[in-house]
């Protein structure tokens, strides 16, 4: 799946009823079952980060972010080298983008 897709699948778990229902979708955002808290300059953004490894540093990384303004995206690397993980990526270019 391309960042695209895994950023629309995110879209419509968060707004709409199509893939799990409201009461599913509040207990991924309150009890960060599937979807995880992150705390931004503009408030608290959710998401789920991944890891696939193979031998020596072979592998990616990714992530998948759900802003509060309802702007959803979606981060691959393919890669497992020294660098922060695409979930801080993520945050800090979406609270950077308001300065």
């Amino acid at each position: 799946m391309s960042a695209n897709g895994i950023t629309s699948f995110l879209s419509h778990l968060r707004y709409t009823d199509k893939v799990i229902s409201a009461g599913a979708r509040k207990l991924m955002v309150d009890e960060n079952v599937g979807m995880y808290s992150y705390t931004g300059a503009y408030g608290t953004y959710h998401g789920h980060n991944g890891v696939w490894t193979q031998s020596g540093n072979r592998g990616m990384r990714s992530c998948a972010m759900s802003f509060h303004i309802h702007v959803d995206a979606s981060l691959l690397v393919n890669s497992r080298g020294d660098y922060p993980s695409p979930c801080t990526i993520l945050l800090d270019a979406f609270d950077n983008a308001w300065h």
